[in-house]
C-alpha cells in the first residue's frame, strides 16, 4: 500500500513538472511565415510584445537605413525596446506583402504609414529546425511631405 501511494505521488509530481515545462515551448512552432509577420506587426505597431522573443532568431539583426549612416541592433536590443513599448499603439496604418517565399525562406515588405512619414521594414524569415524565425529587418523611412 505504501508503494502504491508513493508511486501515485511520484507520477503526479512528474505530470505537474512536465506540464510546467510545456508552458515555455515556442508558441510559433507550427506557425506559417505570414503568421510570424502578423505577430511582428502586433509587437512593433500595436504594442503586443507577448511571446515576441520567439519571433527572432538568436543571430537576428535590425538595420535602420538613414541618409548618412546605418544603425544596427541585436535581438537583445530590439527585445528591450519592444518590452518598453508594451501597450503603446502606434498612430499608423500597417500592411504587408510577401515579396518572395519558398519552403525555407521568406521576405516580406511591412509598411507602417504615419501621418507625416512612412516606415518600411523588409523582413527576412528563415524556416529553422524549430519554427519560422525573423533573421533580419532592414528599416527605411520615407518622408511624406511633398
Amino acid at each position: 500500500m505504501k508503494n502504491l501511494i508513493s508511486t501515485i505521488a511520484l507520477v503526479s509530481m512528474m505530470v505537474f513538472s512536465m506540464s510546467s515545462f510545456a508552458n515555455t515551448a515556442n508558441p510559433f512552432k507550427f506557425a506559417s511565415a505570414p503568421t510570424i509577420i502578423d505577430s511582428y506587426i502586433q509587437a512593433t505597431s500595436l504594442g503586443n510584445a507577448k511571446n515576441s522573443q520567439y519571433l527572432f532568431a538568436e543571430d537576428f539583426k535590425q538595420i535602420q537605413a538613414s541618409n548618412n549612416s546605418n544603425k544596427q541592433y541585436t535581438k537583445k536590443e530590439v527585445m528591450t525596446f519592444l518590452k518598453q513599448q508594451e501597450g503603446y499603439v502606434q498612430n499608423c496604418e500597417t500592411s504587408y506583402k510577401i515579396i518572395e517565399q519558398n519552403k525555407d525562406y521568406s521576405v516580406a515588405k511591412v509598411v507602417m504609414a504615419y501621418p507625416t512619414f512612412t516606415r518600411i521594414d523588409y523582413v527576412t524569415l528563415c524556416n529553422s529546425k524549430d519554427a519560422w524565425e525573423i533573421t533580419q529587418v532592414v528599416t527605411s523611412y520615407d518622408n511624406n511631405k511633398k
